[in-house]
C-alpha cells in the first residue's frame, strides 16, 4: 500500500467532522467508492491529506483472437476503471494450463495503483473481461479464452471469499504467471508462503515452456 498526498477544501467533504485532531478519517462526496483517507493538518486552508492507494498485480490471458491487441484494450479499460498501471512485464506464451488446446496462451502481469478495495477491483475486472468478448461458462473447467484477467496479489492481504481468494490459489504453481510476474516485482512477498515471487518460481515444481516474446 503507498500513500498519495492531496490538497481539497472543506467543500469538498460529504461529512465535515468538527474534531480538531491531528489524524481523523473521512470519506470524499465527488468518490464513487468509499476510501479512508487520514488528515495531516486542519484549518481554514486547503488540507494537506494522504490517500492510502491499493497495489495490485494482474495477470492477462488469452488464447483466442487477437491477444496482443486485446490486451492493449483491456490495460486503456483497466486504467480507466481500476487504477493507474505502473508497471507491465514482457509477453509471455506458454502452453494450455490444465487442459488441451491447439493456440498456446499469451500472458503479462501488470502492477495497478488502485483505490477500489479487492471485492470492487474484482468487478471492475470481470466488467473488461465481458465488454471484451469473454464469456464465463458455468463449469471449473479450463477452457480458451479471449481475455482472462485475475488477481494475483493485492497490497499483501489475505482475502478469502465466497468469489474471490487472494493470493491467486494457483500462483505458487503456474510458471505462465510466476514469470511474468518475477519481472515486475522480484521482491514481493507472498503474504500465504512468506517467500518472495523470485523464490517461489525457483521452487516452482511446474515446468511448462514457458518463453518471452
Amino acid at each position: 500500500m503507498i500513500k498519495k498526498e492531496i490538497s481539497v477544501t472543506k467543500t469538498d467533504f460529504r461529512t465535515l467532522l468538527r474534531n480538531r485532531s491531528i489524524a481523523f478519517y473521512l470519506y470524499l462526496k465527488y468518490s464513487k467508492i468509499t476510501f479512508f483517507i487520514q488528515i495531516t493538518s486542519f484549518n481554514l486552508k486547503p488540507l494537506s491529506i494522504f490517500v492510502f492507494m491499493n497495489t495490485v498485480y494482474l495477470l492477462l490471458g488469452s488464447n483466442l483472437g487477437n491477444s496482443k491487441e486485446l490486451f492493449q484494450q483491456a490495460i486503456q479499460m483497466l486504467e480507466l476503471s481500476v487504477g493507474v498501471i505502473t508497471s507491465s512485464s514482457s509477453l509471455y506464451e506458454s502452453p494450455p494450463w490444465g487442459f488441451q488446446h491447439e493456440n498456446n496462451f499469451i500472458n503479462q502481469a501488470l502492477k495497478v495503483s488502485t483505490e477500489l478495495p479487492p471485492l470492487k477491483t474484482l468487478g471492475a475486472c470481470l466488467s473488461v473481461e465481458q465488454q471484451l468478448g469473454r464469456i464465463r461458462a458455468n463449469t471449473d473447467n479450463y477452457e480458451a479464452r479471449t481475455i482472462d484477467i485475475d488477481i494475483l496479489l493485492f497490497n499483501t492481504e489475505l482475502v478469502n471469499d465466497t468469489n474471490l481468494i487472494i493470493p491467486h490459489l494457483h500462483l505458487h504453481n503456474r510458471r505462465f504467471a510466476l514469470l511474468p510476474l518475477t519481472e515486475i516485482a522480484p521482491n514481493q512477498i507472498h503474504p500465504k508462503f512468506d517467500k518472495t515471487i523470485s523464490q517461489l518460481l525457483y521452487s516452482c515444481s511446474d515446468n511448462s515452456d514457458v518463453r518471452k516474446l
